[in-house]
């Protein structure tokens, strides 16, 4: 799943099938997700009660203090660990929607403090929650009756119709009798833009059992929106749901008089601040000095273990600045993030002003404790500086979520 989530783009219609059908036998997934979120520091407090010492977590908590960064962890923890239980979800439902798999196993879903220092957990060490996702969320998509979804994407603009195939994956004690589903887009006050009733019926034990197409007219939606696809029976512990969002195709006109963009740190670039000018300052991957390279995907298992990958583990973003007022985002990174995080690069800010506005930060592998920006917003002399090492810009037609943010 690792490498398969950080190169393919973002959908729910894709399985195994094409790898089982040179086999005679049965085929259990092996160590399915293992992605690396942030330590909890919070569990240091634990380990005084057993005849162990936290040594890792101490010394983590050193270099963040050292750093200026201690009061970030629990921050680190909280996003890191929710894009990990994204994550563990689309890898647990790919397996349930290829036909004829016959099991999923998995390795670790607390940290494991004895390989190199280990936290892939959803749970730490002691197995207690931190707080990444509740039990009955985690029932949704690995339960022994899980309804799913085969979308071709999680993005979508308002001149498209909305549409996904729903079907159920049985693995109960035995066949539904006349189970009826239903599925609904809502918005994030609960407002229902399309639902769906199924008709009643069997469903026989196993799996990519079709429920039913599910569309929705999206042309009403013109600002930049995040739903949820919601599908749900009468027996009120089948359930899952979705994110989706939608952008509209139009984007109001941009004064471009207001401001200047630079693509690298010129003599008019720093002219324009220094007159009192706004810029929008978005360089190319080689001009950045202090490059760190990031990704979709966290670190696998351990950043020591494993030392050759890129080190950030998702990103922390600040919901409150006004950056986000047209474009929807939680405070980790979600699938809509994709296109502009799997291959990108951020400058460590590590020493910089803290005052320095940062919006969108990586998380950074814990023994390095970088500062990978890649969205800050400055004063420099009399003019404003919004910089961005995203790349908001190219191929718009194709990359509707870039095309939005960089609006």
């Amino acid at each position: 799943g690792q490498g398969f989530l950080n190169v393919h783009f973002p959908s729910t219609n894709t399985d195994y099938a094409a790898g089982l059908e040179c086999l005679s036998v049965p085929l259990v997934t092996h160590e399915v997700g293992q992605y690396v979120v942030y330590p909890n520091l919070a569990e240091e407090k634990k380990f005084a009660a057993t005849p162990l010492r936290p040594t890792a977590l101490e010394a983590i908590r050193a270099d963040l203090t050292a750093k200026g960064l201690r009061d970030d962890a629990e921050r680190f923890t909280r996003d890191s660990g929710k894009l990990a239980a994204l994550l563990y979800k689309e890898d647990i439902e790919r397996a349930l929607r290829t036909k004829d798999l016959a099991g999923i196993q998995l390795l670790q879903l607390q940290d494991f403090p004895g390989q190199s220092t280990a936290t892939v957990g959803l749970l730490d060490a002691f197995w207690d929650s931190k707080g990444l996702i509740t039990p009955e969320e985690f029932r949704n998509f690995s339960a022994p009756v899980v309804p799913l979804a085969r979308m071709d994407k999680f993005v979508w603009e308002n001149t498209e119709q909305f549409t996904a195939a729903m079907e159920l994956a049985n693995f109960g004690l035995a066949p539904l009798r006349g189970a009826q589903f239903t599925a609904r887009l809502v918005t994030e006050d609960g407002t229902a833009l399309a639902t769906h009733a199924f008709p009643a019926r069997d469903f026989p034990l196993g799996n990519a059992l079709p429920i039913g197409r599910f569309e929705a007219d999206l042309s009403a939606i013109a600002t930049a929106t995040k739903l949820t696809l919601e599908v749900f029976s009468t027996n009120p512990a089948t359930r899952n749901t979705w994110p989706v969002w939608v952008y509209p195709l139009q984007t109001p006109a941009i004064d471009m008089r207001k401001f200047q963009t630079h693509r690298g740190v010129t003599q008019e670039c720093l002219a324009a601040l220094a007159a009192g000018d706004t810029v929008l300052l978005l360089p190319p991957a080689g001009a950045v000095k202090k490059a760190l390279p990031a990704r979709f995907i966290p670190v696998f298992w351990s950043p020591l273990h494993f030392p050759n990958q890129p080190g950030t583990l998702g990103a922390t973003i600040d919901t409150g600045h006004p950056l986000w007022s047209r474009f929807p985002t939680d405070t980790h990174t979600n699938w809509q993030w994709w296109e502009l995080t799997a291959q990108s690069v951020a400058v460590d800010f590590a020493g910089l002003d803290p005052a320095i506005a940062t919006p969108f930060r990586f998380v950074d592998k814990y023994n390095r404790n970088a500062l990978p920006v890649a969205i800050f917003e400055a004063k420099v002399g009399p003019g404003k500086l919004l910089g961005c090492t995203l790349d908001v810009e190219s191929d718009p037609d194709k990359r509707i979520v870039a095309r939005a943010l960089h609006h």
